[in-house]
């Protein structure tokens, strides 16, 4: 009897996790697809004028916000105000430090952080082509 028991909790517990390894999974997986079809407006950092700039992008848990600082027709400073969920921070640094040599918009997306990249590129497009 006590054998029973205890092996319908361990079957319980089982299936609890595996319906929330699930649900997590789903979390995980959506927008993935949008942000991908997402394209990056080419932008030349040389016809920004110097200043700074607050731009965001929406889009479930790769929504971010940043500060991007341009002066003399280059980004020098990304900041973040607000991080996306799950983030990688060494590849997020790498595309910012990526974003701060180029002359502009679009960079190459660092690998294993493609969305992520699109995610944070979008933003920086949002910020510098606002009113």
């Amino acid at each position: 009897m006590n054998t029973k028991r205890i092996l319908r909790t361990l079957i319980a517990f089982v299936l609890l996790f595996a319906i929330l390894g699930a649900i997590g999974v789903v979390l995980l997986m959506r927008n993935l697809d949008e942000v991908l079809e997402e394209t990056i407006a080419p932008i030349q950092f040389s016809d920004i004028a110097d200043g700074v700039y607050t731009g965001s992008y929406e889009r479930g848990r790769f929504s971010n916000t940043l500060e991007i600082t341009v002066q003399n027709g280059t980004v020098i400073q990304v900041r973040i105000l607000d991080d996306m969920w799950f983030r990688d921070e060494a590849k997020r640094d790498l595309l910012f430090h990526r974003i701060t040599q180029s002359d502009g918009l679009p960079v190459d997306a660092v690998s294993e952080a493609t969305v992520s990249s699109i995610a944070y590129m979008k933003a920086i497009e949002d910020a510098l082509t606002s009113d």
